[in-house]
Protein backbone atom coordinates (compact mmCIF):
# COMPACT_ATOMS: atom_id res chain seq x y z
CA UNK A 1 0.00 0.00 0.00
CA UNK A 2 2.88 2.32 0.93
CA UNK A 3 4.35 1.68 -2.05
CA UNK A 4 1.53 2.64 -4.52
CA UNK A 5 1.06 5.90 -2.58
CA UNK A 6 4.42 6.46 -3.23
CA UNK A 7 4.17 5.97 -7.03
CA UNK A 8 1.00 7.89 -7.35
CA UNK A 9 2.64 10.88 -5.19
CA UNK A 10 5.32 10.90 -7.92
CA UNK A 11 2.89 11.27 -10.94
CA UNK A 12 1.32 14.19 -9.20
CA UNK A 13 4.31 15.97 -8.77
CA UNK A 14 6.08 14.92 -12.21
CA UNK A 15 2.95 16.43 -13.75
CA UNK A 16 2.75 19.83 -11.99
CA UNK A 17 6.71 20.08 -12.54
CA UNK A 18 5.80 20.10 -16.08
CA UNK A 19 3.47 22.85 -16.12
CA UNK A 20 4.60 25.04 -13.57
CA UNK A 21 7.61 25.34 -16.62
CA UNK A 22 4.92 27.04 -18.45
CA UNK A 23 4.83 29.89 -16.42
CA UNK A 24 6.29 33.03 -16.79
CA UNK A 25 8.42 34.50 -13.67
CA UNK A 26 8.12 38.25 -13.02
CA UNK A 27 8.54 40.57 -15.75
CA UNK A 28 9.63 43.35 -15.09
CA UNK A 29 12.05 45.03 -11.81
CA UNK A 30 13.95 47.61 -10.45
CA UNK A 31 17.60 47.53 -11.28
CA UNK A 32 18.06 48.79 -7.84
CA UNK A 33 16.27 45.21 -6.80
CA UNK A 34 17.74 43.01 -9.22
CA UNK A 35 21.34 43.63 -8.15
CA UNK A 36 20.97 43.77 -4.62
CA UNK A 37 18.44 40.30 -4.30
CA UNK A 38 20.19 38.53 -7.11
CA UNK A 39 17.09 38.40 -8.33
CA UNK A 40 15.94 37.88 -12.13
CA UNK A 41 13.12 38.67 -14.41
CA UNK A 42 12.11 36.56 -17.84
CA UNK A 43 9.21 36.09 -20.43
CA UNK A 44 8.20 32.81 -22.32
CA UNK A 45 11.63 30.60 -22.33
CA UNK A 46 13.96 34.23 -21.59
CA UNK A 47 15.39 33.94 -18.03
CA UNK A 48 17.57 37.33 -16.95
CA UNK A 49 19.23 36.66 -14.42
CA UNK A 50 22.94 37.59 -12.37
CA UNK A 51 22.52 41.78 -12.62
CA UNK A 52 25.54 44.04 -12.19
CA UNK A 53 25.42 47.71 -12.56
CA UNK A 54 28.53 50.07 -11.49
CA UNK A 55 28.24 53.49 -12.46
CA UNK A 56 30.95 57.08 -12.42
CA UNK A 57 28.97 60.82 -12.88
CA UNK A 58 25.72 59.46 -12.14
CA UNK A 59 23.44 60.10 -9.15
CA UNK A 60 23.81 57.79 -5.76
CA UNK A 61 19.95 56.65 -6.71
CA UNK A 62 20.27 55.94 -10.69
CA UNK A 63 19.55 51.94 -9.98
CA UNK A 64 16.06 52.33 -8.52
CA UNK A 65 15.09 54.84 -11.11
CA UNK A 66 15.66 52.23 -13.70
CA UNK A 67 13.27 49.69 -14.42
CA UNK A 68 13.95 46.23 -16.20
CA UNK A 69 11.14 44.65 -18.46
CA UNK A 70 11.46 41.21 -20.06
CA UNK A 71 8.72 41.20 -23.40
CA UNK A 72 7.81 39.87 -26.36
CA UNK A 73 7.82 41.95 -29.32
CA UNK A 74 4.43 41.35 -32.02
CA UNK A 75 6.57 39.46 -34.14
CA UNK A 76 7.77 36.63 -31.44
CA UNK A 77 11.31 38.58 -30.55
CA UNK A 78 12.19 38.88 -27.65
CA UNK A 79 13.33 42.06 -25.56
CA UNK A 80 14.68 43.08 -22.25
CA UNK A 81 14.85 47.04 -21.70
CA UNK A 82 16.58 49.70 -19.68
CA UNK A 83 13.89 52.62 -19.06
CA UNK A 84 13.06 55.32 -16.31
CA UNK A 85 15.31 58.40 -14.78
CA UNK A 86 18.07 57.09 -13.92
CA UNK A 87 18.75 57.35 -17.95
CA UNK A 88 18.69 60.66 -17.85
CA UNK A 89 22.61 61.89 -17.75
CA UNK A 90 22.52 65.81 -17.92
CA UNK A 91 24.48 68.46 -16.39
CA UNK A 92 24.67 72.17 -15.72
CA UNK A 93 28.40 71.88 -16.74
CA UNK A 94 30.87 70.05 -18.74
CA UNK A 95 30.95 66.39 -17.50
CA UNK A 96 31.38 63.07 -17.87
CA UNK A 97 30.18 59.42 -16.86
CA UNK A 98 29.78 55.74 -17.30
CA UNK A 99 27.15 53.34 -16.58
CA UNK A 100 28.18 49.71 -17.07
CA UNK A 101 25.72 46.97 -17.15
CA UNK A 102 25.81 43.44 -16.64
CA UNK A 103 23.17 40.22 -16.69
CA UNK A 104 23.03 36.52 -17.95
CA UNK A 105 20.68 35.47 -20.35
CA UNK A 106 19.23 31.72 -20.45
CA UNK A 107 16.73 30.26 -23.24
CA UNK A 108 15.04 27.34 -21.35
CA UNK A 109 14.35 25.90 -24.98
CA UNK A 110 16.62 26.57 -27.50
CA UNK A 111 20.36 28.10 -28.10
CA UNK A 112 20.92 32.30 -28.85
CA UNK A 113 22.59 32.74 -31.88
CA UNK A 114 22.38 36.20 -32.26
CA UNK A 115 21.89 39.47 -30.24
CA UNK A 116 21.01 43.06 -31.44
CA UNK A 117 20.80 45.78 -29.66
CA UNK A 118 19.58 49.69 -29.42
CA UNK A 119 18.51 52.79 -27.68
CA UNK A 120 16.51 56.22 -28.39
CA UNK A 121 17.42 59.37 -26.57
CA UNK A 122 17.94 62.59 -27.22
CA UNK A 123 21.60 64.94 -27.07
CA UNK A 124 21.41 68.63 -26.50
CA UNK A 125 24.75 70.39 -26.29
CA UNK A 126 27.95 69.69 -27.72
CA UNK A 127 28.58 65.95 -26.93
CA UNK A 128 28.91 62.20 -27.43
CA UNK A 129 27.46 59.07 -26.42
CA UNK A 130 28.52 55.57 -26.81
CA UNK A 131 27.31 52.22 -26.28
CA UNK A 132 29.60 49.00 -26.46
CA UNK A 133 28.17 45.61 -25.74
CA UNK A 134 30.20 42.34 -25.40
CA UNK A 135 28.42 39.11 -24.88
CA UNK A 136 30.61 36.12 -23.37
CA UNK A 137 29.74 32.15 -22.95
CA UNK A 138 31.78 30.36 -20.73
CA UNK A 139 34.39 33.71 -20.37
CA UNK A 140 35.20 33.95 -23.83
CA UNK A 141 33.66 37.02 -25.97
CA UNK A 142 31.49 35.59 -29.38
CA UNK A 143 29.97 39.19 -29.86
CA UNK A 144 30.62 42.35 -29.68
CA UNK A 145 28.55 45.88 -31.05
CA UNK A 146 29.04 49.08 -31.10
CA UNK A 147 26.39 52.15 -30.72
CA UNK A 148 27.22 56.04 -30.98
CA UNK A 149 25.66 59.51 -31.34
CA UNK A 150 26.79 62.86 -31.02
CA UNK A 151 29.55 64.73 -32.15
CA UNK A 152 31.15 60.87 -33.98
CA UNK A 153 27.33 60.84 -35.60
CA UNK A 154 24.17 58.91 -35.04
CA UNK A 155 23.90 54.99 -34.76
CA UNK A 156 21.35 54.01 -32.81
CA UNK A 157 20.61 50.10 -33.67
CA UNK A 158 22.47 46.89 -34.43
CA UNK A 159 21.50 45.73 -36.81
CA UNK A 160 20.90 48.99 -38.45
CA UNK A 161 17.24 47.23 -39.14
CA UNK A 162 16.40 46.59 -36.08
CA UNK A 163 15.61 44.41 -34.79
CA UNK A 164 16.41 42.13 -38.12
CA UNK A 165 18.86 42.92 -40.38
CA UNK A 166 23.02 42.13 -41.50
CA UNK A 167 23.96 41.19 -38.55
CA UNK A 168 28.01 41.24 -39.49
CA UNK A 169 27.54 45.14 -40.51
CA UNK A 170 29.75 47.79 -40.18
CA UNK A 171 29.18 50.88 -37.68
CA UNK A 172 29.44 54.16 -38.26
CA UNK A 173 33.10 54.55 -37.52
CA UNK A 174 34.28 51.95 -39.31
CA UNK A 175 33.87 49.35 -36.58
CA UNK A 176 33.02 45.77 -37.29
CA UNK A 177 29.64 44.53 -35.31
CA UNK A 178 29.77 41.09 -35.10
CA UNK A 179 26.22 39.80 -33.44
CA UNK A 180 26.31 36.89 -34.06
CA UNK A 181 27.38 33.86 -31.18
CA UNK A 182 29.01 30.90 -33.44
CA UNK A 183 27.97 28.45 -31.74
CA UNK A 184 24.60 29.14 -30.38
CA UNK A 185 24.58 29.27 -26.91
CA UNK A 186 21.81 28.07 -23.71
CA UNK A 187 23.22 30.92 -22.05
CA UNK A 188 25.20 34.06 -22.34
CA UNK A 189 26.36 36.66 -20.28
CA UNK A 190 25.92 40.31 -21.89
CA UNK A 191 28.44 43.63 -20.71
CA UNK A 192 26.63 46.82 -21.53
CA UNK A 193 28.85 49.93 -21.09
CA UNK A 194 27.18 53.04 -21.74
CA UNK A 195 29.59 56.12 -22.06
CA UNK A 196 28.74 59.73 -21.94
CA UNK A 197 30.70 62.88 -22.43
CA UNK A 198 29.05 66.51 -22.47
CA UNK A 199 31.60 69.41 -23.59
CA UNK A 200 29.10 72.34 -22.61
CA UNK A 201 26.19 72.29 -20.63
CA UNK A 202 23.41 70.26 -21.48
CA UNK A 203 21.60 67.17 -21.43
CA UNK A 204 21.95 63.52 -22.67
CA UNK A 205 18.90 61.58 -21.54
CA UNK A 206 17.90 57.55 -22.83
CA UNK A 207 14.58 57.01 -23.32
CA UNK A 208 15.33 53.27 -23.72
CA UNK A 209 18.52 50.99 -24.08
CA UNK A 210 17.05 47.70 -25.04
CA UNK A 211 18.44 44.37 -26.40
CA UNK A 212 16.35 42.07 -28.56
CA UNK A 213 17.49 37.98 -29.14
CA UNK A 214 17.53 35.23 -31.62
CA UNK A 215 17.48 31.58 -31.14
CA UNK A 216 17.20 28.18 -32.57
CA UNK A 217 13.29 26.95 -32.90
CA UNK A 218 11.98 26.36 -29.50
CA UNK A 219 9.18 23.97 -28.96
CA UNK A 220 5.33 25.23 -28.85
CA UNK A 221 3.86 26.89 -25.77
CA UNK A 222 1.78 23.17 -26.30
CA UNK A 223 4.60 20.96 -25.49
CA UNK A 224 4.51 21.34 -21.68
CA UNK A 225 0.58 20.75 -21.94
CA UNK A 226 1.17 17.77 -24.71
CA UNK A 227 3.90 16.27 -21.70
CA UNK A 228 1.84 16.47 -18.80
CA UNK A 229 -0.96 14.74 -20.64
CA UNK A 230 1.13 12.22 -21.53
CA UNK A 231 1.49 11.67 -17.85
CA UNK A 232 -2.32 11.64 -16.63
CA UNK A 233 -2.68 7.94 -17.81
CA UNK A 234 0.17 6.84 -15.91
CA UNK A 235 -1.40 8.48 -12.51
CA UNK A 236 -5.31 7.52 -13.48
CA UNK A 237 -3.13 3.55 -13.75
CA UNK A 238 -1.78 4.01 -10.78
CA UNK A 239 -5.06 5.39 -8.73
CA UNK A 240 -6.42 2.45 -10.23
CA UNK A 241 -3.86 -0.01 -8.42
CA UNK A 242 -4.59 1.77 -5.53
CA UNK A 243 -8.54 1.34 -5.48
CA UNK A 244 -7.29 -2.46 -6.00
CA UNK A 245 -5.76 -2.89 -2.90
CA UNK A 246 -8.31 -1.12 -1.04
CA UNK A 247 -10.81 -3.75 -2.01
CA UNK A 248 -8.48 -6.27 -1.60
Amino acid sequence: MKRTWTIALAALCATAAVVQTSQAVLVTDTLADLVTTHGSVGIGDKIFSGFTASATGLNANYASQINVTASIASDGTYLLTYSGGGLDFSSLTPASGDLALGYNVTATGGNIFAIDQAYAGNIQGLGNLSIDETVTSAGAPTATSHLAGGVFGTDTSDPSVYPTGNYGEIDLVGLPDQLLITPAQSTVSVIKDIHFNLFTPGDISLSVVQQSYHQTAVPEATTAIAAALLLLPFGASTLRIIRKNRTA
